[in-house]
C-alpha cells in the first residue's frame, strides 16, 4: 500500500513531465511522417499540423476547465451539451483555418473548394477530436484519483501525528481537568455562582480533549462550547464584556469539523474592543439546508500591544483545507474600516 502511494505522489509531481513527452511523442511521429514523405511544403506541413494543434487546445481545455466544472460541481447532464459543442468548434476551427485563412494568406486550401464542403468537413472531422476528448477525461479522473489518495495520506499522517503530541503531553490537561473536577466540588460548598464558572471551564477542557480524538463534533455541541467560552469572558469582565451571539440552526445533529469557530472567536476577543457597549463583537451562526454560515465581526484595537501570531486561524484554514473539499467552504476573513470581518460557508 505505501509503495503505491509513493508511485502515485510520484505521478503527481511528475505529471507535466509525462504530458509534455506524450505530446512530443505524437508530434514526432507526425514530423517522422515528413520525413518518410520528404514533403516539408508548406501546405503539406499545415494541413497535417491543423489538427494536432486544435486537438491540443481541446484537450487542455476540458482537461484544466470542463471536467473539473462537470465532474466537481455534479454537472454532468451539462455535457450532453458542452461535447457536441466542443465538436462543433473543432470542425469550425478547422474550416476557418483550411478553408479561409490559409487560402487568403498563402493561396491555398484542403478540399480545393469542393462544392458544399462545410457539410462534408463536418461528415469527415466530427470523429477526429472524440478520442482525444475521452483521453483527456481518463487522464484526468486518474490524476484526481491519485490527488485524493495523496491528500487521503496526507490527513492520516497529520492525524497520527497529532496522536503522537497529544500521546507526550496528555499528562498535563488531564491533570488540569481532574484538578478542575476537584476544585469544582470544593468551590459548590462556598461559591456557587464560582464553581459554575469552574464547571464551564471544566466542560471546556473536556471538549477539548475530546475533539483531539474524534472527526467530528455536532453543531450543537460547538454552539454550547461557544457558550461556556463567552460566559467565562462576560463573568470575568461583569459589566464590561460585550458580545452578540446569535444561532439559527434547523438540524443541530449535522457533523463538522471539531473546534472550527472558536480561534474566530478567540481572536475577537484579543484583537478586538470588548469593553464599549456600542462597537460589540457580533458573532452569528446560521444554518439551513445543510448550508451553514459563520460570522464574527469585531472593531480593531489600535492599541494592542501583542500583534499575535495568527497561528490560531492559520491552523483552522489548513484543517479546512485538509476536510474539506475546496468547493464545500468559502473563507473570507478582511478588515473592513475600523472592523475586522470572518465569513465562513460551509455546505455540510
Amino acid at each position: 500500500m505505501k509503495n503505491l502511494e509513493t508511485q502515485g505522489n510520484f505521478l503527481l509531481q511528475t505529471k507535466w513531465f509525462w504530458h509534455a513527452l506524450v505530446w512530443t511523442i505524437y508530434f514526432g511521429l507526425i514530423l517522422m511522417g515528413f520525413i518518410r514523405e520528404r514533403d516539408f511544403s508548406l501546405p503539406n506541413v499545415l494541413l497535417n499540423l491543423t489538427v494536432p494543434a486544435l486537438a491540443l487546445l481541446i484537450f487542455y481545455l476540458f482537461h484544466l476547465g470542463i471536467w473539473k466544472w462537470a465532474f466537481r460541481g455534479q454537472r454532468y447532464w451539462l455535457l450532453l451539451l458542452i461535447i457536441p459543442l466542443a465538436v462543433c468548434a473543432f470542425v469550425g476551427a478547422r474550416f476557418v483555418l483550411e478553408e479561409r485563412i490559409y487560402l487568403w494568406l498563402f493561396g491555398f486550401d484542403n478540399y480545393n473548394a469542393q462544392a458544399e464542403v462545410m457539410p462534408y468537413y463536418f461528415y469527415d472531422n466530427y470523429m477526429r477530436i472524440l478520442p482525444f476528448i475521452a483521453i483527456s477525461s481518463l487522464v484526468y479522473l486518474v490524476e484526481s484519483r491519485l490527488q485524493m489518495e495523496q491528500q487521503r495520506a496526507l490527513l492520516q499522517a497529520e492525524k497520527t501525528a497529532a496522536e503522537m503530541a497529544l500521546l507526550r503531553t496528555q499528562l498535563n490537561p488531564h491533570f488540569l481537568f481532574n484538578t478542575l473536577s476537584y476544585l469544582y466540588t470544593e468551590a459548590f460548598q462556598v461559591d456557587e455562582k464560582l464553581a459554575g464558572k469552574m464547571l464551564h471551564l471544566s466542560e471546556m477542557l473536556r471538549y477539548t480533549l475530546q475533539s483531539s480524538t474524534s472527526q467530528s463534533k455536532t453543531i450543537a455541541e460547538e454552539i454550547e462550547l461557544i457558550e461556556h467560552y463567552l460566559s467565562i469572558f462576560r463573568n470575568r469582565f461583569s459589566g464590561k464584556c460585550f458580545v452578540e451571539f446569535k444561532h439559527q440552526i434547523q438540524q443541530p445533529d449535522l457533523m463538522i469539523e471539531p473546534m472550527l469557530f472558536i480561534s474566530f472567536i478567540e481572536n475577537a476577543f484579543k484583537h478586538g474592543i470588548i469593553h464599549q457597549e456600542e462597537t460589540p463583537v457580533r458573532i452569528q451562526l446560521l444554518e439551513q439546508e445543510r448550508q451553514l454560515q459563520f460570522s464574527c465581526r469585531n472593531h480593531i484595537n489600535q492599541h494592542q500591544k501583542d500583534p499575535g501570531s495568527g497561528i490560531g486561524i492559520q491552523n483552522v484554514k489548513k484543517r479546512l483545507a485538509l476536510r474539506y473539499p475546496a468547493e464545500q467552504y468559502q473563507l473570507h476573513i478582511e478588515e473592513k474600516g475600523p472592523e475586522f470581518i470572518v465569513h465562513l460557508n460551509l455546505s455540510l
